[in-house]
């Protein structure tokens, strides 16, 4: 579980940073406190569906599309 948690929190970084949007910016359209998403994309705190699904909309994007991990993948390559 803890690999997931890591993988997760590293595609949340990364579209973020894809995307030129601020931790403060998706927590404010996700509605979470910023300090929980860094937590999230540091893979200290694991989060419940829901959260999964509200991080997921604050980036336009459906709850597969951001546990796609493959993504991660082709861009170390």
């Amino acid at each position: 579980m803890p690999q997931i948690v890591g993988l997760l929190g590293e595609r949340i970084r990364n579209l973020r940073k894809e995307n030129n949007i601020t931790i403060e910016e998706i927590a404010f359209k996700a509605e979470i406190d910023a300090q929980n998403l860094r937590k999230y994309e540091l893979g200290k705190q694991e989060m419940k569906v829901g959260m999964l699904k509200r991080i997921a909309t604050a980036f336009s994007i459906t709850t597969s599309e951001l546990l796609n991990f493959d993504i991660l993948k082709e861009n170390e390559e």
